[in-house]
């Protein structure tokens, strides 16, 4: 290995609110001119894990401040993000002791958004390590590296001027360099003549002649590239580079880039970044009986900083504009330094979550997903907590941590998935298990949201957004009532034996066993039986025998005369199969068509 990574950790996303500059409403001038101010940045490799609390969060507080700088939209007249990093790129490089004041994450969101070709002159001023940590988030998607980006990054260092590009080049990781030029080549010594005749892309001798490459790219502007990147290396320290190709020669490019990956990580540590891993634990389940109101665990205040960063207004955090009972509980917190407290309490909360969720950098509308799912939980927890009386809300949130509350409001959630869990597990809901495809489309159009690693909610007009509030929790509830209600009524000891047809549903099933109760037939339903059903049906709906039948089948199953929900249920599914059946011509059916029956064409004749 060519050296030794000291530190672990895991790719880190992006920082808080991206929704800050459009609440309080200032422009990007007037926001730099506070983080001028404001912006500290502290070399700490602390981790973000203290058990259910989220203190001492200095770094993630300033990795936040970083992010939001140069993120978000204005109050005035919309410019793109191109534009305003355009602008400050041309300011910036009036004055290149300010581009040494950059933060990697400004100086990241810079070059995003004006591209690395403009970047050049503004990368020529920066320091090396500024550029080495830029390239830490500019390159990497999650755990690996975009070796095409990662080579227009070295080529464009290796352009500049020779004692600049000498400066950049060094402070990159060896193992991340190696990692770039033995994944595009294979290396041979030229004086042991080992090096095949006919090469796999094109062969390169080195400028000393000792070392021969063979250049694995197959377009020959990335050939150009890399062979301007080797010069460039000889060009600087010949040596050096001929001991780093020859070492590569037994090296595995994988290797380096884990490396690579675990000095980066480290860094986006020291930056203040949640460790991805670490961050998870927003997600765990949280017990919501063993939760008070009136517990210890709550936030501790920043620890006192030379360069303070600015915290921003807590209901500034988190905000779109929507009406929640976490936004009118910000409001009712008045106590200034509470506010302070709360407000870098929740930019380290942000970032624990844009890295649980692999949030780019760079990614702004993740980040604004990531966090509305944020806002949902914090509000759902916190409602729990105060019974829904906002007014309860400033002394509680003084007792509780953020974590807490956003884990409570999951854990709510997914105690609506748990009840589902046994059923999915079993395959009673599907033709397999973890299916749901035997429940009605529309309730698995309810369900499957839910069950999602990041639950969420359908509201009426088929549009899917994150959990708000406890009511939507207790509509989920019912949906989970209705489908534990469906499986009861049709267990899976009843199923026709063999493969399920596609159009066949649990409600399907249980209409076919109720028309053979009042056809006085068995198995699927032919076509016979089908005429006999439509002449039953009288202004869309069944008649009395199919009440009965239906009613009768039900106690049998539950083992309980059926209750209100169940009857309720019943109905509908006896009264859609009526409004599919009646409008239907009983001399020229096609049973292909005909959904709520499990018919003799189906495929499937024996039953359990």
């Amino acid at each position: 290995m060519l050296s030794w990574a000291s530190k672990l950790g895991y790719h880190a996303a992006a920082v808080w609110s991206l929704e800050v500059r459009r609440t309080v409403g200032t422009t990007p001038e007037e926001q730099s001119t506070t983080d001028d101010r404001g912006l500290t940045q502290n070399s700490t490799t602390q981790a973000m894990n203290e058990k259910e609390t989220a203190g001492n969060t200095d770094e993630s507080a300033t990795a936040a401040s970083d992010h939001a700088w140069l993120t978000g939209s204005t109050a005035r007249a919309p410019r793109s993000a191109s534009n305003v990093a355009a602008n400050t790129l041309r300011t910036l490089l009036q004055d290149p002791q300010a581009v040494r004041k950059l933060s990697p994450p400004q100086l990241h969101h810079i070059v995003s958004n004006i591209g690395l070709t403009d970047a050049v002159e503004l990368l020529e001023v920066a320091t090396p390590q500024q550029v080495r940590d830029t390239i830490d988030l500019q390159v990497w998607k999650h755990d690996r590296a975009d070796s095409e980006e990662l080579l227009d990054w070295v080529f464009a260092l290796v352009q500049l001027p020779q004692e600049v590009a000498e400066r950049h080049i060094q402070a990159i990781d060896v193992e991340l360099l190696g990692f770039l030029l033995r994944s595009r080549m294979n290396i041979y010594l030229a004086r042991e003549d080992e090096a095949p005749e006919e090469p796999e892309g094109t062969f390169y001798q080195t400028p000393d002649q000792q070392l021969i490459l063979d250049l694995l790219d197959e377009e020959s502007s990335r050939v150009d590239q890399v062979i301007n990147v080797v010069e460039a290396l000889y060009t600087h320290d010949a040596d050096s580079a001929r001991r780093l190709l020859a070492n590569l020669m037994w090296e595995v490019s994988s290797e380096l880039e884990e490396w690579s990956l675990r000095w980066r990580n480290a860094r986006l540590q020291d930056m203040g970044f949640s460790d991805p891993l670490e961050a998870l634990q927003i997600y765990a389940y949280l017990d919501p009986a063993k939760v008070s109101p009136e517990e210890d665990s709550a936030d501790r205040p920043l620890r006192v900083d030379t360069e303070p960063i600015t915290a921003p207004e807590p209901s500034a955090l988190l905000a779109t504009g929507e009406v929640s009972f976490w936004s009118d509980a910000m409001e009712t917190v008045t106590d200034p330094a509470e506010k302070t407290r709360l407000g870098a309490a929740l930019m380290a909360l942000t970032n624990m979550n844009l890295s649980a969720d692999h949030v780019d950098p760079a990614d702004e509308q993740g980040a604004r997903q990531s966090m509305e799912h944020l806002r949902g939980r914090l509000s759902i927890g916190l409602e729990h907590l105060c019974e829904a009386d906002v007014q309860r809300a400033p002394a509680i949130l003084q007792h509780i941590a953020l974590i807490r509350l956003a884990r409570l409001g999951h854990s709510l959630i997914l105690d609506q998935q748990h009840r589902l869990l046994p059923l999915l597990r079993q395959g009673e809901l599907g033709r397999a298990p973890r299916k749901l495809d035997l429940l009605d489309f529309a309730l698995q159009d309810h369900v499957g949201p839910l069950m999602a690693p990041r639950p969420r909610f359908l509201e009426p007009g088929a549009t899917l957004r994150p959990f708000r509030s406890k009511a939507d929790i207790a509509v989920a509830a019912k949906w989970v009532d209705q489908v534990i209600l469906s499986a009861q009524l049709v267990p899976r000891d009843s199923w026709p034996v063999g493969e399920l047809p596609a159009p066949v549903t649990l409600a399907g099933l249980f209409c076919t066993e109720v028309a053979n109760r009042v056809l006085g037939t068995e198995g699927p339903t032919t076509r016979q039986e089908i005429k006999q059903l439509i002449k039953r049906i009288d202004a869309g709906r069944f008649g009395e025998p199919a009440t009965r039948a239906a009613t009768a089948l039900a106690a049998e199953r539950l083992g309980r005369t059926p209750d209100v929900a169940a009857n309720t249920l019943m109905a509908s599914w006896l009264d859609d199969l009526a409004q599919t059946l009646g409008p239907l011509d009983p001399e020229t059916l096609d049973l292909r068509f005909i959904h709520g029956l499990h018919t003799a064409e189906d495929g499937t004749t024996e039953y359990q």
